[in-house]
């Protein structure tokens, strides 16, 4: 139930354009060994060491809008991956551009 905090940082060319952005978000997922009981054959299960839980990364695509500036706040509910009253706190930056 914690809200996850994100800086993204953009290339000029991609604040400009906007677009569809890959995202991994950490989550809890139950063990698959132990079908989230904790105990495997009697004993504690050696993926998750008893917690009936893993880390696992979840994929999502955040649209950023073109022409977006330098340090916008969006926050996203996180209800279409499962995670159910966390939000998403992202704060886009843009890349310094380099002058040569």
């Amino acid at each position: 139930g914690t809200d996850l905090a994100v800086e993204m940082i953009l290339e000029p060319d991609e604040a400009l354009r906007g677009g569809l952005f890959p995202l991994s978000v950490p989550v809890w997922a139950p063990c698959s060994r132990c079908q989230a009981s904790g105990v495997h054959f009697a004993f504690v299960c050696p993926l998750c060491l008893g917690r009936a839980r893993v880390p696992k990364e979840r994929q999502l695509y955040v649209s950023i809008p073109p022409h977006v500036s330098d340090h916008l706040a969006i926050t996203l509910p996180l209800d279409e991956i499962g995670l159910r009253g966390v939000d998403l706190h992202l704060f886009i930056r843009i890349a310094a551009t380099r002058g040569f």
